[in-house]
Parts: C-alpha cells; structure tokens; sequence
C-alpha cells in the first residue's frame, strides 16, 4: 500500500484554519480533496504525534484534527508515530535551522513514506537529497486529483 505523509499545512487548510489565504489557489479544497483520494485510492496515511504537537502550536488545541482525522474512516490506512529520540538527534542533523519540518522528515522516513505532502515546498527543499536517498517525493495535495 502506498503511504503518505502529510505536513501539518494540510489538515489546517483542510479544515478551514489557516490563516494564510492564496487568492489564486483554493488550498482548502485541494487539501480536501487530497484527504477524499487518501480514501478513494486506498492509500496509508502517516500521522505523528509531531504533527499533532505542531498543530496544537499554531491552533491552540488538537480537538478538530482528532475529530478530523477520526471522521476520515481510514482503519487500517492509517499509521501513527510517535518520535523517538534517535528521530529528533536525527533531524537535529539533518537541518540546524529547520527542525520543524526536518522531523516530518524523519518520521516519513521511518514510516517507508512513497510521499511527503505538503504546500511549503520550499520549506523542505534542504531536505531533496536526503528525501530522495531513502525514495520519498515532495508531492503538493492537488497532485494527488
């Protein structure tokens, strides 16, 4: 089954959340048409106690991404993770600037990810080499429509 890793960035355009609004692309709907493909096309979501952390940070409470995540129905699609301290002093390594998304790194990698999702491309373009060595591409939710 092909697994998937996501960026917090997803599920908080996917519900609505974020504050960041792109006038030319509709990144809530691409993110929620991202989480129905997960569904449709059987694919594994990866999910991290990381990603649960980062999204409390921005939000103020993990409440909605439970529920969100519940409400997807997955079962047996989905994996969920928790960092070990090897994940942290690894991501540590990998990006003195950039943990934050260093450790999405990571834990995509642990998992045997095919694919890290996001929309801050940027934000992880430090990491191509390392993402490509251990066979993860950076893929944003509409390529997956």
């Amino acid at each position: 089954m092909t697994k998937v890793y996501c960026d917090t960035c997803i599920y908080i355009d996917a519900l609505g959340l974020s504050q960041q609004k792109d006038r030319i692309r509709p990144l809530g709907e691409f993110a929620w048409q991202f989480f129905q493909a997960i569904s449709r096309d059987k694919l594994e979501l990866i999910t991290s106690d990381w990603l649960f952390k980062e999204f409390k940070d921005v939000i103020g409470s993990d409440e909605k991404l439970r529920d969100f995540i519940i409400d997807l129905e997955l079962g047996d699609q989905r994996i969920h993770l928790v960092a070990t301290e090897e994940d942290e002093k690894e991501a540590r390594r990998l990006s003195k600037r950039n943990y934050p998304d260093a450790l999405h790194v990571v834990l995509a990698k642990r998992a045997g990810a095919l694919f890290l999702t996001t929309q801050n491309i940027k934000d992880f373009i430090e990491f191509d080499e390392y993402m490509k060595k251990h066979g993860i591409e950076l893929k944003q939710p509409q390529d997956f429509i």
